[in-house]
């Protein structure tokens, strides 16, 4: 969990200082009061004084109690998540996985298994037996590869509603605000049912508690507070859980078992085929030398993701326009190819 800034570190201790000076300052007035009633005879009325300065005092510290509860602590109450609601009944075009370009084999997974949908043939490979839905997923691979995309293209493909929020924006700024922030993500996803809830970078708050670091040990209360809504979700249908990563060798076992996001589905870089798709649809529109090959080039971006694709063509056609030329060409493409960094190009043999 992230620590608290320096400037809010700072505004609650000039609070907190600010109080006890109050709070002294009033003590200090009746003590001089008092002395002054004294030394000029008025031995009553320094009485009432005497009587009345642990009342005043009193009141003065429930408010100051009620004040710095309202203005520093209440904060880590009032959780404002940044999270995306996409509705099913919006009159948005939802995205479905008609939108999502991916290798066939892993669509078809995906609509099976995620949807909870299965074909007359499936049900008769099954005997026409009934099998229980999973609720829970986490998508890993790769980064750049569309995670977000598919989650969207289930939600769209099911006709649920979708929730998404980062695993870091889940964690927040103040210490305290993970756990809260988790139940009232929950809270929303319950209102919001039939919905899908999507954590992308899950990593973020669900890291082995073994592991030996500041940050793993402030994310220990998000991630048990993330186990129990997911275990207090089971018995619901209406409710499915997918969580993101690209490190899922750094998610702590208790989150991925069977029954919480125990079904994962590798999102892998794409093929060649898919790698021409990908490029097709970023070219678009975009005037081409007839000599241009998109699968040639497709053929040479072995081990690229679909990000890393976007920015290929992108570079192309600065490179088109910087020589003031409306033509993308297959030059351009070589040229783009060959400025990668070699930490790129390293990146690429592994």
């Amino acid at each position: 969990m992230k620590k608290i800034e320096i400037s809010e570190l700072l505004k609650r201790i000039s609070i907190c200082l600010l109080c006890v000076a109050t709070i002294v300052s009033i003590a200090f007035l009746f003590a001089y009061m008092h002395t002054m009633l004294l030394s000029k005879g008025y031995e009553l009325a320094a009485h009432y004084v005497s009587e009345a300065m642990p009342s005043v005092l009193l009141v003065v510290v429930l408010f100051i109690v009620w004040f710095v509860y309202d203005q520093v602590f209440s904060k880590l109450k009032e959780v404002e998540l940044p999270i995306s609601i996409e509705l099913a009944n919006s009159d948005d075009k939802r995205i479905t996985f008609a939108d999502a370009i991916i290798d066939d084999p892993l669509k078809q997974r995906l609509q099976m298994i995620c949807c909870g949908k299965m074909t007359e043939e499936t049900h008769k490979l099954l005997g026409n037996k009934s099998i229980n839905s999973l609720r829970g997923y986490i998508l890993y691979g790769p980064p750049g590869n569309g995670k977000t995309l598919i989650a969207r293209a289930i939600a769209g493909g099911s006709n649920m509603n979708f929730i998404s929020i980062s695993g870091p924006e889940l964690i927040g700024v103040y210490i305290g605000h993970g756990a809260h922030a988790v139940r009232e993500l929950f809270k929303i996803a319950k209102k919001y049912s039939p919905c899908i809830v999507f954590i992308d970078e899950i990593d973020a708050v669900a890291q082995k508690r073994s592991t030996a670091n500041d940050s793993a040990y402030h994310c220990r209360e998000s991630l048990t507070q993330l186990l129990t809504e997911i275990d207090g979700f089971k018995s619901r249908k209406d409710i499915i859980v997918i969580g993101a990563t690209n490190l899922i060798g750094g998610i702590d076992p208790a989150l991925i078992r069977p029954g919480r996001l125990g079904q994962k589905v590798y999102i892998p870089n794409p093929s060649i085929r898919t790698r021409e798709k990908i490029l097709a649809l970023y070219m678009r529109g975009i005037k081409t030398d007839e000599k241009l090959s998109l699968q040639g080039i497709a053929g040479k971006t072995e081990g690229y993701s679909g990000a890393e694709l976007e920015q290929l063509v992108n570079e192309a056609k600065m490179r088109a326009g910087e020589q003031r030329r409306l033509i993308v060409s297959e030059q351009d493409f070589s040229d783009a190819l060959h400025g990668l960094s070699p930490e790129q190009e390293r990146d690429r043999t592994k």
